[in-house]
This record gives C-alpha cells, structure tokens and sequence, in this order.
C-alpha cells in the first residue's frame, strides 16, 4: 500500500460503512456519518498531509486554497478525528480486558501475564518562540514526546503527547495520567495468577526497555553482562514482547510520514496531529487489518527512519521485591 492510498483507504472503509448503515436505516448518528460531516476535500487534504508529509506550500497549490486556511482546516480536521474516534483507543476497563490482552500477548508472543508494551518516541517541531531550551532535548533539536502502551496486535490502548522533549523518559512517564491512574490503584490490573508452565504465581506486568525503571509491574531486562541461560531467555522473551510497541511506532512512522519530518506547527497543535495519526492507526487496523497490517514485515529496523527513543538517563535503584518478581519470570 503506498503512502498517498492512506487517505483513499479511510475514506473508503467510511464510505462503505456509510452505505452499509443506510442498508439498514439506521437513524441514530454514529461516527461512522458524524466523520463524513467534514468536507470530503478537506479530509482528504488532512490525511494526505498527514500520510505524506507534504508542506502546506505544496498542497496549496494541488488544492487552491491558501496555507492560512489550510492550516486550520487540517488542525480542525485532526480534533473532529480525535473526537469521533476517540472509542478506538482505551484502557480496559476490568480485570477481565486485561487478561484477554494477556492471553493475547502469551499466544501470539510467549511472555506470561503481559498487560502491554511501553515506550516513548520524540517527534521533531520547529523552536517554539521565546521557549529557551524547553523542548531542546538529547538530540540537540526541538521535540514533544509520544508516550505510548501497545497490546499483542500493534494497537494503541493509552497514548499520551505533548511533553516537551528535554523532560527525561522517568519525568514524562511519571506525568502521564496512565502513570497516576497506576499509582493510585486505579487500573483494575488482575491479581497474581500461575501461567502454564510455571511453578508459582507471577504479578500482571507490562513490559519495557532499559529506558524505564524496573518495579512490580513494569519488567525490563537485564544487563547484558554475566548472565546465565534462564536470564538470557528471558531477555529475549521480554525483547519480543516488547517489540510489539516499536512495530506500531514503525507502522505509524511508515504510514504517517508527517512524522518523520519537523513538523512547522506549535506543540499544542503538533500534538493535535500525533494525537490523530494513533486515532487512525488503531481506526485502519480494525476496520482493516489485513491490509493495514499486512505491511509489518516491511517495517524492518532498515525499512524506514526510526522516530527517536527517549533519553535513557542514569539507571534508577530497583527494590529488592521487583527484582525478585523479575528472578520468577525467568525461572
């Protein structure tokens, strides 16, 4: 699937839900028609902004409409996607959700009691004006970051954008109303449960790189130094788990060049555009999986650019009972 076909892909599976729904004379408005309230023209321009990462300058002229207007036409695009396909990404809400998605992860990638994948990107803006180093981050160039969980199938359930690229992965994750939900027991994770083929029971994890401090349920792996062949199994389990969050981040980065660019806008509506893309990622791998998806083994570490990782800053004290969960997932 090329590129500029993400717009006429949308397009057309909201067109034939359209005609599908009409079939059955539907009154009640749902987003399926509510999308289809935007401009045809100003949808398409959006999605091939945000598939190609054209410059306004461009699509100027390929439209005939003003770079002025267009920028607010795409940014009111961007929140009407944000709203009426807000349903395509949540958190569960019950023990039971999340232990389907930890089915999920143990099927189809052989890590127990996996609730999710986590990570961080940067995505590149322009300098805010009067912002000094702000959002100057590692990388000497200017940044919000994408903070992000993936289940088992490269679908987004928690997404969070905007902070400014100089705060370290500890300091944007633990700003993160997904992190303060956690702390404060809020997100219903199951109880300790024996997956098969383990002696003892194992907490409900989710999985993440060395950027990420190991605690009871976030599990990294070990250091590469001196380990014996249960850690060195476990790693790599851990490494598979977690590569679900960097093929999605690869599929949206292939899909929405828009992010591979510096993006020329403030970060409050850059973020309106990241917020959009995930919205359309989970959108496109429902409504159309098996085409939509189809192109991850294209998303090799070679296909495309990576979006930038977050900081990994110095290594945090983990306690002595996370470090004993992490010895039980390995034995």
């Amino acid at each position: 699937m090329e590129r500029a076909l993400v717009a006429a892909l949308v397009i057309d599976i909201l067109e034939e839900d359209e005609v599908e729904q009409k079939k059955q004379k539907r009154q009640k408005k749902t987003w399926k028609n509510k999308i289809l309230l935007c401009e045809t023209q100003f949808l398409s321009l959006t999605l091939r902004y945000l598939a190609t990462g054209e410059s306004y300058e461009s699509l100027k002229f390929q439209s005939y409409i003003s770079t002025a207007s267009l920028s607010n036409i795409i940014i009111e695009t961007c929140e009407a996607l944000i709203k009426v396909l807000k349903d395509f990404i949540s958190l569960p809400k019950s023990e039971e959700e999340w232990k389907t998605i930890a089915s999920e992860f143990y099927e189809l990638w052989n890590f127990p009691n996996c609730l999710g994948a986590i990570d961080g990107k940067h995505v590149n803006i322009t300098k805010p004006p009067h912002s000094g180093a702000y959002y100057f981050n590692y990388k000497k160039t200017y940044s919000i970051v994408l903070m992000a969980i993936v289940n088992a199938k490269y679908q987004f359930i928690m997404v969070e954008a905007g902070a400014n690229g100089r705060v370290s992965d500890g300091g944007v994750f633990g700003n993160t109303i997904f992190s303060a939900m956690h702390d404060d027991g809020k997100l219903k994770i199951p109880s300790p449960t024996k997956p098969s083929s383990f002696e003892k029971e194992l907490p409900f994890v989710f999985v993440a790189d060395d950027a990420f401090a190991l605690s009871e349920h976030f599990m990294k792996p070990y250091s590469q130094s001196g380990l014996t062949q249960h850690q060195q199994q476990y790693n790599y389990r851990l490494s598979r788990a977690r590569r679900v969050v960097e093929n999605a981040f690869g599929i949206i980065s292939s899909r929405f060049r828009i992010l591979l660019t510096t993006i020329h806008l403030s970060p409050e509506k850059a973020t309106k555009i990241v917020l959009a893309i995930c919205y359309l990622h989970n959108f496109l791998s429902t409504k159309s999986s098996e085409y939509y998806l189809r192109m991850i083994n294209d998303v090799g570490e070679n296909s495309v650019p990576a979006l930038m990782q977050i900081e990994k800053t110095t290594s945090r004290k983990s306690t002595t009972n996370a470090k004993e969960i992490r010895n039980s997932f390995c034995e």
